[in-house]
């Protein structure tokens, strides 16, 4: 096994970690940046008839009270609309710990891909600019 000290998400303690590099078995994520969003962590999990989309953005813990209700109110009109499982605003973790917020939005495959073409064109652009 293999040990080793990561650098923490936030504060000033570091977290050991031991085991192989990639010992556990992680959904497919990439970084994705873009002149509106910045950068943010894509991860899509199959399973069953469901599918997840996680969108980790940095700008989304500065939002204003007001600015993420509105975020919130139009992730659920986004739920009805596409008939989603789930599409709302959590909080991001990373090691385990609270690393900002983050979209997600859970339902069908088709639901899926529709909306989050409309959640990257539209919603997450008009709320990057605010």
């Amino acid at each position: 096994a293999e040990a080793r000290l990561l650098p923490p998400p936030c504060g000033c303690l570091e977290i050991f970690e031991v085991g192989p590099l990639g010992a556990q078995a992680a959904p497919a994520r990439r970084q994705v940046g873009g002149p509106h969003l910045g950068d943010w962590e894509h991860v899509e999990e199959q399973g069953g008839a469901q599918e997840r989309f996680h969108a980790a953005l940095g700008w989304l813990q500065n939002l204003s009270g007001i600015a993420r209700r509105d975020l919130e109110c139009d992730l659920e009109i986004l739920s009805q609309k596409f008939g989603l499982a789930a599409a709302e605003l959590r909080p991001h973790l990373q090691n385990g710990l609270p690393h900002g917020l983050a979209v997600d939005i859970v339902g069908p495959r088709s639901s899926i891909k529709a909306a989050k073409q409309e959640l990257e064109e539209g919603i997450l652009q008009y709320y990057a600019s605010q």
